[in-house]
């Protein structure tokens, strides 16, 4: 390049604990710099998040009062032990977050919704993404770029949004700001059309972040194995109770232990007290990555330990989430781009040991033409869009 662009990147970095986050976020920043540019993640609170609209809640059945009480009694319980047994564990992990974060290049300054605008002083040019950044569910304006400047250039890389339909207003809003940008580059297919009907734009398909590096890339700061011989390792966001029974079935049947991250939200999941041989309650950012990569099998519902499967060329199913049907396309774009959708699982019915069984006995042939074609039009557009 002839000349350094002072690149800032809005997304979910700064004081969060989520591991596909966190290493999406060093996934760009590296590869850019890399590449020749000043770019750096721009440290922004998520205090100014929330609903776009009201949320509506569906109406539950009202259950019997005595599978109330018992349902109460039970999570009382539950609340209590994990309170004083399992809290204090998520300091030394949140400690490791802290430390990778650390050494992701960033701002000095920590923004806010009221000071972002301060920040167009410091850069040239903005990029928006990965991730959830424009999801309507903890919407949040400064991922859609608002603060920036008229002058500035304004990007998006591989933004999602966990839904591709959309109301009138949010369709109003999206065709307001999203015009507003000088590129425009999402990660799901059904995204690219709809927001190419609402904006009148050209909406560009792109790879996650992470495919930006190469496995050689990642495996430079994986830490050392975690766990010793073969294992199935578990990485469950939902807190559906038969995922994990057969989980533990397949482990039984082809003779592994069973290893997990429990409440890998940092919330109480009454499913993870009981669940796996071995519980790795302490992992950071860079034992997740040692997890997938020393696993003989991965079993998830995460996109991006779906990702690092993928890179890491690991056994893997991922099912869709029964509290997050809508997310699924993501999955299914990722499973379908690299020529292994019969390794994610959508239905109850397909949710059966035998069947899992049977998929995980055929050995897994990663079709890597399409995704390394895209990820090449996907470096093309980050470095044309930031000339």
């Amino acid at each position: 390049m002839d000349k350094k662009v002072n690149v800032g990147i809005v997304t979910y970095y700064y004081n969060t604990h989520n591991y596909g986050g966190i290493l999406q976020a060093y996934a760009l920043t590296k590869f850019l710099r890399d590449k020749g540019f000043n770019a750096e993640q721009i440290c922004c609170t998520h205090d100014g998040e929330r609903p776009f609209e009201k949320i509506q809640e569906n109406k539950q059945l009202k259950k019997s009062w005595i599978s109330r009480i018992t349902k109460s009694i039970k999570y009382r319980i539950g609340r209590y032990i994990f309170r004083k047994k399992i809290v204090p564990f998520f300091s030394d992990r949140n400690e490791k977050f802290r430390i990778f974060e650390e050494q992701i290049p960033h701002s000095e300054k920590v923004y806010s919704l009221d000071t972002i605008n301060s920040s167009n002083k410091y850069y040239t040019h903005f990029i928006t993404g990965s991730d959830q950044i424009w999801t309507f569910r903890w919407f949040n304006p400064i991922y859609f770029l608002e603060f920036a400047d008229v002058g500035k250039k304004k990007i998006s890389y591989a933004a999602s949004m966990g839904k591709s339909k959309f109301t009138i207003k949010e369709k109003t809003y999206l065709k307001k700001v999203l015009t507003g940008l000088d590129a425009i580059s999402v990660r799901e297919h059904d995204l690219v059309n709809e927001l190419q009907n609402i904006t009148g734009c050209a909406v560009d398909l792109v790879v996650d972040p992470t495919f930006l590096l190469c496995q050689k890339e990642w495996e430079e700061i994986v830490s050392k194995n975690i766990i010793e011989g073969d294992y199935l390792f578990c990485y469950f966001l939902g807190d559906d109770p038969q995922l994990r029974k057969l989980a533990k079935q397949f482990a039984k049947r082809v003779k592994v232990k069973l290893v997990t991250i429990p409440f890998a939200n940092e919330v109480y999941n009454s499913t993870d007290f009981f669940f796996g041989n071995k519980k790795v309650y302490t992992a950071g950012p860079e034992d997740f990555l040692s997890l997938i990569k020393g696993a003989k099998y991965v079993f998830t519902d995460s996109f991006h330990a779906t990702v690092f499967s993928i890179i890491f060329k690991k056994e893997f199913l991922v099912f869709s989430r029964a509290d997050a049907i809508k997310m699924s396309s993501r999955l299914y774009s990722l499973t379908e781009l690299y020529d292994c959708k019969e390794r994610f699982l959508t239905q109850q019915e397909d949710m059966k040991i035998d069947n899992i069984f049977e998929i995980m006995q055929n050995k897994l042939n990663i079709e890597m033409k399409r995704g390394n074609d895209l990820r090449e039009k996907s470096i093309n557009y980050l470095v044309r869009n930031l000339k």
